[in-house]
């Protein structure tokens, strides 16, 4: 049906501005289309579009706002979306500095990894070898980086995946 595919086009076209706006660091438009698309797409694209909001809220400090906005994923969001928001609960736990909590919280993920893409498992992996590092575990942390590489993901993940590995085995001499 030609309205419904149009209307699925112009979702994503209206997520491509908001993302170009994110990235031209023009992050108020950014989030200002954000909550338009939150407003009125279909569940699937508010879904991406309330991830994408909460990781620039993130990023900018605003803890409190991006909790409250990731608390807002509907129960019917589609498994792609409920595992997203759960490694952003993670992240966000680990910024306010409950290490521990955010790690329990990683690790459950990647051991009920239904949904998750590889990017993302590889993603919640480093974020344990982080956490394992600052614990001042580096056998820990080479161990979950390790993994992380195992799991692939983006280009962009697995270079942040083997500088943290190369790190932590520099850390724990084991450096092969």
């Amino acid at each position: 049906d030609s309205s419904s595919l149009s209307e699925a086009q112009a979702n994503q076209a209206r997520l491509g501005l908001a993302s170009a706006l994110l990235n031209e660091d023009q992050r108020s438009e950014g989030q200002k289309e954000l909550r338009r698309i939150l407003e009125k797409s279909d569940p699937a694209t508010a879904e991406t579009a309330r991830i994408l909001l909460v990781k620039t809220l993130l990023a900018e400090g605003q803890l409190d706002e991006a909790e409250k906005e990731l608390a807002k994923t509907k129960g019917d969001a589609p498994p792609s979306a409920k595992i997203e928001a759960r490694y952003w609960k993670a992240e966000i736990t680990a910024a306010r500095g409950k290490s521990e909590e955010a790690r329990g919280l990683f690790q459950q993920l990647v051991e009920e990894a239904d949904g998750a893409g590889q990017d993302l498992l590889a993603r919640a992996w480093i974020a344990i070898g982080r956490i394992d590092r600052a614990r001042d575990k580096p056998a820990d942390a080479a161990t979950a980086l390790e993994k992380a590489l195992d799991r692939g993901g983006d280009p962009e993940t697995y270079l942040a995946a083997a500088r943290e590995y190369l790190s932590a085995a520099q850390a724990s001499q084991s450096l092969p």
